[in-house]
């Protein structure tokens, strides 16, 4: 949706639309209603720029007016990412909203306090952004009190997570993780 075509009805609509099924997948998960959290993000460029940035929106629902706050917050968050922001056209290319549960004492995807212990397996280099055959530490879920450098594989019981050569994993809140590039970080191995 171009700036052009402002359409806050629209994005209305397509937000509740994504909203009944995040809190729907939600309460099958069990999460009661007062603990639900929704975080929307709206994905915008330059108009026929090939790159978009995830531009958070935190003013609930839109309205006709809501365009200057939008083009506002698309500005400040360009700047902070490119250092320069430009005053020209724009338009939002799609919208995604997170689902979770907002109670870090209950969240969904719980890890284990215990450590317990690292192994090491041998696998394809080139998952990990090298060549050949190497051998990485496999971490469980229990292990990840700091961040772990990659090349390195995390196992919980509901999925196995690859951390590259060049990045490191770290649990955020509400037990979310992340892979961010290596600069100055201390790990765990």
């Amino acid at each position: 949706m171009e700036k052009r075509n402002w359409d806050a009805k629209r994005l209305n609509t397509m937000v509740a639309a994504m909203k009944a099924e995040g809190t729907a997948q939600l309460k099958r998960l069990g999460v009661a209603k007062n603990r639900q959290r929704f975080d929307l993000m709206l994905e915008m460029r330059y108009v026929s720029q090939h790159h978009e940035i995830s531009v958070p929106w935190t003013l609930g629902e839109f309205s006709p007016e809501s365009i200057k706050d939008v083009e506002q917050a698309f500005y400040q968050t360009h700047e902070a990412i490119y250092e320069y922001a430009e005053v020209k056209d724009w338009e939002i290319i799609d919208l995604h909203l997170a689902c979770s549960e907002c109670d870090q004492a209950n969240i969904l995807f719980p890890t284990t306090i215990a450590i317990t212990g690292v192994t090491t397996k041998t696998v394809a280099g080139e998952v990990f952004n090298s060549h050949g055959e190497i051998s990485v530490p496999v971490y469980r879920e229990g292990d990840l009190t700091k961040g772990i450098n990659g090349p390195a594989l995390i196992d919980f019981v509901y999925t196995t997570l690859i951390v590259p050569l060049g990045f490191f994993c770290i649990q955020e809140d509400e037990g979310i993780f992340a892979l961010r590039k290596e600069a100055t970080h201390e790990s765990a191995n």
